[in-house]
């Protein structure tokens, strides 16, 4: 990595959203500030954890925490699954597998589906599906 990422501009934008100088911000995550603007300008990987910290640290609201887990997901090129159980990890195996044989329609149905599923679960869903 080595230009700004999604995940750097979320987390400088979110940082001059809520008036959070660099410095406050490493310290409350763990980080130096040195090591956090090395991550923020893409010249570091995101460790693991860093965005459960911040979403905890500053009590995001779930706008917030999409944007930032979707950033995420864009820059390191992969969706985290510590937090699934076995089968949970399973089906997102087994999709990710499907994806590149499924049709545009197969897909568009698919993402109505999770659409409604996240639409049911209200405030607590952790995505965004337009």
């Amino acid at each position: 990595m080595n230009d700004l990422t999604p995940f750097g501009i979320a987390i400088r934008q979110l940082r001059i959203q809520l008036r959070i100088r660099m410095y406050d911000m490493a310290k409350a995550s763990g980080y130096s500030s040195a090591f956090l603007s090395s991550v923020e300008n893409g010249h570091r990987p995101i460790p693991d954890g860093l965005v459960e910290k911040i979403i905890e640290k500053y009590n995001l609201s779930n706008e917030e925490q999409i944007k930032l887990h979707n950033a995420y997901t864009v820059t390191m090129q992969k969706v985290p699954t510590n937090h699934l159980n076995l089968r949970q990890k399973e089906f997102v195996a087994t999709f990710a597998r499907l994806i590149p044989d499924m049709s545009d329609k197969q897909l568009n149905e698919i993402k109505t589906q999770l659409k409604q599923a996240s639409d049911n679960k209200g405030e607590n869903a952790k995505w965004d599906i337009k």
